[in-house]
């Protein structure tokens, strides 16, 4: 690319040169200078068309390279990348390219070593750069230096969705919970249709035995990612909320005990931490061990967004209450919600995919809704 941009540059200056050349030479001196500055021309020419053949070359190679990625033929990639990379070992597209394959087949190093030609360019695709060095690092058991790379990427370019939801995720690899939570909050911010930073965020509060909060996580990741290879897992650690504190004695059929973690006394969502609870041990006094029935999770869900709606009335605020709350209690108040149940356990539930496909027209009035809030 810089090449490209010097000939555009020497031929702009030949050019103007020519156009403006003084009247006071002689004949002979003028035509003399007339084609030396045309013979220039020319070269500026050529040398600007072999550019743009060599870049355009470089790219149709990159291209096809990425589509053998695509189907998983690495070795193929590879040897349409190291192509392109002969033309131009500079170029910031192919270095980025191969260095992503190479870390698909766990060769970190070659993929470190191209991602750091990207960086020291410090031009394009850096972010895919930063992301794929710390990814391998990562990978090969060097997390501290890892979470080193992803911050040093954050600083120059802000929180940029990937560079947070990555730190996040090496964050939450180390268990440090606290700064798992910011990071993956800030990449919602950054990118809220993000879903696996719902999904990954979800994680964290599960872990930390949080039920609402991922609660409303888990639920925003499925609006977004209903049906996919993801939404089982994310589905079942949804419903596993429901029944976590919840023990049933086996003397007595109609009894279940509730335990409420010491430590989220003072939080804001205690109440709805035990609402959930609540909701699994009924579900399990019913025989209903595993899954919320269908109609009690929508009655459930409804009384879920509604409450927390009603809450943050009181003047509750944070990233909780400003980003989730306010689409759920909006949702809740509309006549979308059982179409909503439904559309987010439609790979996961017979009885919720039937619905959707005979209530088409509900889909459609929901995502005009979604489209249009």
């Amino acid at each position: 690319m810089q090449n490209k941009h010097c000939a555009l540059t020497y031929y702009v200056y030949a050019t103007s040169q020519i156009l403006t050349e003084g009247t006071n030479y002689n004949l002979l001196s003028y035509f003399k200078n007339y084609v030396m500055k045309k013979t220039f021309i020319l070269i500026g020419f050529i040398l600007f068309a072999n550019v743009l053949f060599g870049q355009s070359k470089v790219d149709s190679l990159v291209e096809a390279g990425v589509k053998r990625n695509d189907i998983g033929d690495f070795k193929a990639a590879i040897k349409l990348y190291e192509e392109a990379l002969k033309i131009d070992s500079n170029s910031a597209l192919a270095n980025s390219e191969i260095a992503m394959t190479y870390m698909y087949i766990n060769e970190f190093e070659k993929s470190i070593a191209h991602c750091d030609i990207v960086i020291n360019q410090n031009d394009q695709y850096l972010v895919q750069a930063y992301v794929t060095k710390g990814s391998c690092l990562d990978c090969m058991g060097k997390t501290k230096e890892s979470i080193a790379v992803l911050e040093n990427g954050i600083e120059q370019f802000g929180n940029h969705y990937l560079l947070c939801y990555n730190l996040g995720l090496d964050y939450y690899k180390i268990k440090n919970y606290d700064k798992a939570i910011i990071a993956f909050q800030a990449a919602i911010k950054s990118k809220p249709d993000h879903a696996g930073s719902h999904m990954a965020l979800g994680c964290v509060m599960a872990d930390l035995n949080k039920k609402a909060q991922c609660f409303l996580c888990l639920n925003y990741f499925l609006l977004l990612e209903p049906n996919t290879l993801r939404s089982k897992a994310v589905y079942d650690l949804m419903q596993r909320q429901f029944f976590g504190n919840v023990k049933k004695k086996k003397d007595e059929a109609k009894q279940v005990n509730i335990n409420v973690d010491s430590n989220h006394k003072n939080s804001d969502f205690l109440t709805f931490d035990l609402l959930i609870s609540l909701m699994g041990a009924s579900s399990s006094l019913k025989g209903h061990n595993d899954e919320i029935e269908d109609k009690s999770f929508i009655e459930f869900t409804t009384l879920f967004f509604r409450a927390l709606g009603y809450e943050k009335k009181k003047g509750n605020s944070g990233f909780w209450w400003d980003f989730y709350v306010p689409f759920f209690y909006d949702l809740v108040k509309t006549e979308h919600m059982t179409t909503y149940c439904n559309s987010i356990r439609i790979s996961l539930n017979d009885d919720a995919d039937n619905w959707i496909k005979n209530h088409q027209d509900n889909l459609k009035s929901f995502i005009h809704w979604l489209l249009n809030r």
